[in-house]
């Protein structure tokens, strides 16, 4: 098998990832969104490939790149993204990840110091995460990434 393992800091920042792909435009829908099925978790790099916000309160005209390195419970991602009206803002995060049922369990160690919980569905190729941000149930933000 391969060997998986995250990236050193580089110059400050929590690690040396590259945000990588294109900028992904919101892509806004009024539909309920849908519901997260978990899976295993492949370990690898997976880029930005399409984000969808559903309910009102759609952020029209963001645009982001992120790209994820999954190792195991380590997860490291550069994420790049230009919020409507403000320039272009770049984070950088290591976080200790563990899968439970349909829910990521998230505890921040480098870029800051959260515990979040997140959905996502995985294939071999894939990964969803549901990462919230809605005003009511059935709303929210809905990122998927695929494997490089």
């Amino acid at each position: 098998g391969s060997v998986c393992s995250p990236t050193p800091p580089d110059g400050g920042a929590c690690n040396s990832l590259e945000p990588s792909g294109p900028q992904i435009p919101i892509a806004c829908s009024s539909a309920t969104m849908p519901i997260p099925t978990g899976g295993t978790i492949v370990d690898g790099t997976y880029v930005l490939a399409q984000e969808t916000f559903y309910g009102a309160g759609c952020p029209q005209g963001e645009q982001d790149r992120n790209t994820w390195l999954v190792c195991g419970t380590t997860w490291q991602t550069a994420q790049e993204y230009t919020p409507v009206g403000s320039p272009v803002q770049d984070h950088w995060y290591n976080l200790n990840v563990n899968a439970v049922g349909t829910g990521l369990q998230v505890q921040g160690i480098c870029g800051f110091t959260q515990n979040l919980t997140f959905h996502y569905d995985a294939t071999p190729t894939t990964l969803t995460l549901y990462v919230g941000g809605g005003t009511a149930p059935g709303t929210g933000r809905v990122d998927l990434y695929n494997k490089q």
